[in-house]
């Protein structure tokens, strides 16, 4: 019966763990991606905006004007009038509307180099939001493995009680028989009470990355199943995986090409500029705008205008100065980051193959302190061992189990680091193989 009840509790308690895929979905709603996700946002509204100053303008005015004086014209003689004549030229009472059409047809770049980086500045936010996207997975991945190596960490502490209770148990027979010394019993009981502190201790490292985990994602964690299964990587498709994906290095390209966008900007000051306009337009003493009685009221026209700065105080030429070297910065900091990620593949690559021949020792190890416990116990039961050498194959038992436990945990971790070192995208796929 009791083992029937611990057989429903394991299921219970597997059926509420959460999984590291289901923690990884449930991050996606996370406030901090939700905050990176609007700031992209933002830059894309700003693109959106920037592409208006391509297409041409539409304006409606509507103005009135009341002057202090009448607007007159003095006559001095030769005009065929009187002199000392005053002739009024205008009402004093003006309205002006009008519906006015502007197109600027040559900026020197200027517009289109806007637009550019507008678009490149919105690709950045994105693959901002990306990076951050990763950088909260790694996070997750590394305390679910916390998790998961602390609850093996309990399972053995609780392995290891259970047995040295029935040692302590043994041994109280054997005493009270006068078969085994009182040091020996207090040698089995102080070793258990010692396993219970570390129990406790194991305990609350379980609980306090449930609760960075619960922070992580964004939802309440209340156990951890275990990790999935690391798989094997080719290391020239995980580097050149990373040199097209990685989200940190396409943003140092888009700062490349905004490097660029930038240049293109500044030059746009050695062009003139050509601008079109049209507009239909009527003005009058009123707001019906039917003329004032002195001029014409349809003051509708199509013109052009084009400008030339001659001297700007050298103003364009040091822009372009700046972004030559703004461009070149990029360059140099992209190259590093190329060999910088090159290395950390690498090195992880190397990280991976010693975390598994670590793992497959580990497992080794577990295998020999079992049978070697199992024979100590079987000993101690017939007086054929002390308590010392029971007390030392139980915790090394339980100190094999846990190690197995860290190698299995370090080893996912390091092949998920590998992952996320190429994209975000890249880990999700591989949760889902």
């Amino acid at each position: 019966m009791r083992r029937l009840v611990a057989a429903f509790s394991l299921a219970g308690t597997l059926l509420c763990a959460q999984t590291l895929p289901e923690l990884i979905a449930a991050s996606k709603s996370a406030p901090l991606l939700k905050a990176a996700d609007a700031q992209s946002g933002v830059y894309e509204a700003r693109s959106g905006a920037a592409q208006s100053a391509a297409y041409p303008s539409l304006d409606a005015v509507l103005s009135g004007t009341y002057l202090k004086d009448k607007p007159l014209v003095f006559v001095h003689g030769g005009s065929g009038l009187p002199a000392g004549t005053t002739l009024q030229t205008q009402a004093q009472e003006l309205y002006f509307g009008a519906v006015k059409l502007t197109y600027p047809l040559f900026t020197g770049f200027a517009v289109s180099a806007g637009i550019d980086a507008a678009k490149i500045e919105a690709m950045q936010a994105q693959l901002k939001a990306d990076e951050s996207r990763r950088n909260l997975y790694w996070q997750l991945v590394h305390t679910y493995a916390e998790a998961v190596t602390s609850k093996a960490f309990r399972q053995a502490d609780d392995e290891a009680m259970k047995a040295m209770q029935r040692s302590y148990d043994k041994a109280q027979g054997f005493y009270k028989k006068g078969l085994l010394a009182e040091s020996e019993l207090l040698r089995i009981k102080a070793d258990r009470i010692a396993t219970g502190a570390e129990r406790i201790r194991d305990d609350n490292r379980y609980e306090t990355a449930l609760l960075q985990l619960s922070y992580l994602s964004d939802t309440n964690v209340t156990a951890v199943a275990p990790l999935p299964k690391a798989k094997a990587a080719e290391p020239a498709a995980v580097l050149k995986a990373a040199m097209q994906k990685r989200p940190d290095l396409q943003a140092l390209k888009a700062q490349l090409q905004l490097a660029q966008a930038h240049e293109d900007a500044a030059g746009s000051g050695d062009y003139p500029k050509v601008s079109l306009y049209a507009q239909l337009a009527r003005q009058g003493d009123t707001p019906a705008l039917d003329g004032d009685g002195y001029t014409n009221k349809d003051k509708s026209a199509a013109g052009f205008e084009i400008s030339y700065n001659l001297f700007s105080g050298f103003k364009t030429r040091y822009e372009r100065e700046a972004a030559k070297k703004e461009q070149l910065g990029a360059q140099w900091a992209l190259s590093a980051y190329e060999q910088q990620i090159r290395t950390e593949i690498r090195s992880s690559l190397l990280s991976l193959n010693s975390l598994r021949s670590e793992r497959d020792a580990a497992r080794a190890r577990l295998e020999a302190e079992a049978a070697y416990c199992a024979r100590i116990e079987g000993q101690f039961e017939h007086q054929l061992a002390d308590a010392d050498l029971l007390s030392r194959a139980i915790a090394s038992r339980a100190r094999a189990r846990s190690e197995l436990a860290v190698a299995e945990a370090r080893l996912y971790a390091a092949y998920a680091t590998l992952q996320l070192q190429i994209s975000p995208d890249a880990f999700e796929a591989a949760l889902k193989e």
